[in-house]
């Protein structure tokens, strides 16, 4: 799961909330470095919905 919020506080609650569902949690501040993150860790969606979304979101 991808957490982006530039709240550290919010960061470490989700994080946590998720973690003890068993969800594994990355986590950026900004929409800037999720990109990256998406691109990075290539999650299970197919390229042209990762390229939609980052048209969507630019």
């Amino acid at each position: 799961m991808l957490i982006v919020d530039d709240d550290l506080q919010i960061q470490k609650l989700l994080t946590n909330m998720l973690s003890e569902h068993q969800y594994e949690t990355e986590v950026t501040a900004d929409g800037f470095e999720a990109s990256f993150k998406v691109i990075e860790f290539k999650p299970d969606l197919k390229g042209s919905s990762i390229q939609a979304l980052i048209r969507t979101f630019g």
